[in-house]
């Protein structure tokens, strides 16, 4: 990889629950009501983006908006944790880092400056207020893509540019206005969706639906930067290892526990070798279906839920992570397990996984039997839908489809899932 591409608002910064900076202008002159008039007549097609930003620029400019309102506004917003670490990773490992927003450049300009993290930034596009020398709003200017919903031309120009090619650039966004970036052909990382789907796959690559640190990303960035994925990572050795926390559920009576992962690059191939090994001592594949009935009630946009799944280690039970979920979609529905786990769907996965029963609340699973094995290791690999994904010791692999392979943690299985005896046509797979 040769240049990553942040967005800035949600993505450089962490979550303020859909704000950016337009939000907080609008906010600090007390005129959201005329933001939301604008708003519904841009989305409704009665203006379009130009139209837009220039009933925009004339309130503000009517309202007063002075440079000062900005200073204030860039104190208040916070970047995610890890970014001036990660982004000088990359930097210095010979990446060009560059910011393409649709927000407003002077509070970019404010915020990466103050962490010290705008030294290590190739070029920020963004649009540019202009202000006189007492600080008053005078004039703008747009940056080269005028349509805030057409980065992919920015990334054009970045292309010839700097000569690069689509393969040499990674995207990370996490709003609607983001999701034209895969017209350019290069790679797409969603982090913390805003408006954005995840689930759609022409238009992101890889989703970290939660991303607690920015850091995070560096497993996708291939080449050379994978090599920051873990201390312990050689490229070149079948023993990669990464390492994984566990957050201990009873701190006062056990630590916390760091336990060495091994990293699989191709999990197509380490399932052949396990087929291979499981055929040599006379075993085979088994199979189980999902047959646990779960309760689950609407979601609240911003609500905070304990997703954390619980995993057990030598009698011992531990978390993957310190943070928990937030619904983030209007619509979702927060899923609890018969053992008390709870996970939060999205509605057009929750409608696909769950129907209703008699009982109010109550659903059962629409599940085909799944294929799967037991592995004898902790490993960790990347899923099918792009996030970081561990397996520990005793954990299964569903090996039903294998484009789609993943993991579910041993005592999650178990309470789930029903041993079933395959059809003769699936014995002949």
């Amino acid at each position: 990889m040769k240049a990553i591409v942040f967005d800035f608002d949600g993505t450089l910064t962490k979550d303020r629950k859909g704000s950016n900076c337009w939000y907080e202008v609008w906010k600090y002159i007390d005129d959201l009501d005329y933001d939301d008039y604008l708003y519904g007549l841009y989305k409704n097609k009665k203006i379009n983006d130009e139209e837009w930003f220039n009933l925009i620029f004339d309130r503000y400019k009517q309202k007063g908006v002075k440079r000062e309102y900005l200073c204030d506004i860039s104190a208040s917003i916070q970047v995610l944790p890890g970014a001036y670490d990660t982004i000088k990773t990359l930097h210095d490992s010979g990446v060009k880092i560059f910011v393409l927003s649709g927000g407003i450049r002077q509070i970019i300009d404010d915020v990466l400056g103050r962490e010290q993290i705008g030294q290590f930034v190739t070029s920020i596009e963004a649009y540019d207020l202009i202000f006189d020398k007492s600080g008053k709003l005078i004039d703008y200017n747009r940056p080269f893509v005028h349509n805030i919903e057409n980065k992919n031309e920015y990334i054009e120009i970045i292309k010839k540019q700097y000569n690069l090619n689509s393969e040499d650039i990674l995207f990370v966004g996490n709003g609607a206005n983001d999701e034209m970036v895969y017209l350019s052909g290069v790679r797409t990382l969603c982090i913390n969706p805003d408006d954005a789907d995840i689930t759609n796959k022409k238009a992101w690559t890889y989703a970290i639906e939660s991303c607690d640190n920015l850091s995070q990303i560096l497993h996708y960035c291939n080449d050379k930067t994978q090599i920051f994925m873990s201390d312990n990572t050689n490229q070149n050795s079948i023993d990669n290892t990464k390492q994984l926390k566990l957050f201990s559920l009873d701190s006062q009576q056990y630590p916390d526990l760091d336990i060495e992962c091994q990293v699989i690059d191709d999990m197509k191939a380490f399932v052949d070798s396990c087929l291979d090994n499981m055929e040599q001592k006379g075993e085979y594949p088994k199979y189980a279906q999902k047959t646990a009935f779960v309760t689950a009630r609407p979601g609240v946009v911003g609500e905070e839920v304990d997703t954390r799944p619980r995993v057990e280690r030598d009698g011992k039970y531990y978390v993957f992570s310190e943070t928990k979920g937030k619904v983030k979609v209007e619509g979702s529905m927060i899923v609890r397990n018969p053992d008390g786990e709870e996970y939060i769907l999205r509605p057009q996965t929750f409608a696909k996984k769950y129907r209703e029963t008699e009982q109010k609340g109550v659903y059962e699973p629409i599940a085909e039997p799944i294929k799967y094995i037991t592995i004898d290791r902790d490993i960790v690999f990347t899923s099918s839908w792009g996030e970081l994904m561990f397996g520990l010791k005793g954990a299964v692999l569903n090996i039903s489809n294998l484009d789609n392979i993943y993991a579910i943690q041993n005592e999650a299985f178990y309470q789930k899932y029903t041993s079933k005896e395959p059809k003769i046509a699936e014995l002949g797979e």
